[in-house]
């Protein structure tokens, strides 16, 4: 049977979308198989979301639609007037365009947690990482398990980055020297 180590091994060529989703556009998308294998999460990998106003009209619609059919039931059964039916629709209409704004300014905002915060994140390499065994790693000042997805040596000290996570397990890669950040 495959193990979790096999499959990184295998996927190591797909390499996980920056965290900052103003770069988002601008990756590959990872192949189905990583995000069926749970080498990806559908977060990540997701790269072709709607555009930011028909989602927010999306999400509105259901209001919109039980407003207007509420003020239009009122109205018929005499609680209130056509025109003041008519004018709770469009007060309700207004706020949506007045909000809207505010949807586009916190719509791109990602605050990763769990696992997606560690997928991509530099650790520091506090008990060597053998190529066929496991070592620890420091993260967010976490210590964590570690395995190399290639197979490599890492010796006390060494940053590396972080690949993918499996329970209590991080899948750990070399970083390139322009990369390093202290």
């Amino acid at each position: 049977m495959e193990g979790a180590g096999d499959r990184l091994r295998k996927l190591s060529g797909i390499r996980p979308p920056p965290q900052a989703m103003s770069q988002r556009h601008s990756t590959p998308l990872p192949s189905p198989a990583a995000i069926r294998r749970g080498i990806l999460s559908p977060m990540q990998a997701n790269g072709h979301d709607l555009h930011p106003a028909l989602r927010y009209w999306l999400i509105q619609l259901p209001g919109l639609l039980l407003i207007g059919v509420l003020a239009s039931i009122a109205a018929s059964f005499g609680l209130i007037d056509a025109s003041t039916a008519v004018l709770l629709f469009l007060l309700w209409l207004v706020k949506d365009l007045v909000l809207y704004p505010v949807f586009i300014r916190t719509e791109g905002l990602h605050y990763p947690m769990g696992r997606d915060a560690l997928i991509g994140a530099q650790a520091e390499v506090v008990r060597p990482i053998e190529p066929e065994g496991s070592g620890q790693v420091r993260v967010h000042g976490e210590l964590w398990q570690a395995r190399s997805v290639d197979g490599r040596r890492f010796g006390s000290g060494q940053l590396v980055e972080i690949f993918g996570v499996d329970g209590l397990t991080l899948f750990v890669k070399p970083i390139p020297q322009q990369q390093v950040n202290r």
